[in-house]
């Protein structure tokens, strides 16, 4: 007997690793052309995992949390950059 899974469906029923998690906000962080917004940080994460579940969703809030308090991301209001970037005047505006 045969059964069939839709693959994205089974991607939902498992955490993602941490530390892989980590990296990999940190690698859309990296690419990103300045600072993002939680949303747009979770958006990127989800599209590179295949996954768009509220648990995943909310494992990647929780990490930018652990992230920042960290020091590996900086958080000023709600946009999220590496230490060493500089908020251009379009984001300090928002």
């Amino acid at each position: 007997m045969t059964s069939c899974f839709n693959i994205s469906s089974l991607n939902q029923l498992w955490p993602v690793d941490p530390r892989l998690l980590t990296q990999s906000i940190l690698f859309v962080v990296m690419d990103g052309r300045g600072p993002m917004t939680d949303t747009e940080i979770i958006a990127s994460v989800g599209a590179r995992h295949h996954r768009s579940d509220p648990d995943f969703k909310r494992q990647v809030r929780e990490l930018l949390r652990e992230i920042v308090s960290l020091g590996s991301l900086r958080r000023k209001q709600n946009l999220y950059s590496l230490p060493g970037q500089r908020l251009s005047k379009q984001h300090r505006a928002q």
